[in-house]
C-alpha cells in the first residue's frame, strides 16, 4: 500500500507539472505569436 501510494503522489505530481508546464508553453507561444503580429501591425 505504501508503495502505491509513493507511485500514485509521484504520478499526480507529474501530472500537475506537465500541466504547468504545458501552461507556460502555451503561454510563451501565445506572446511570441502576438508579439509577430504587434510587429506586423
Amino acid at each position: 500500500m505504501k508503495i502505491f501510494d509513493v507511485v500514485s503522489t509521484l504520478l499526480i505530481g507529474a501530472n500537475r507539472l506537465s500541466i504547468s508546464a504545458w501552461n507556460h508553453i502555451g503561454i510563451m507561444l501565445a506572446m511570441s505569436v502576438t508579439g509577430i503580429w504587434g510587429w506586423k501591425v
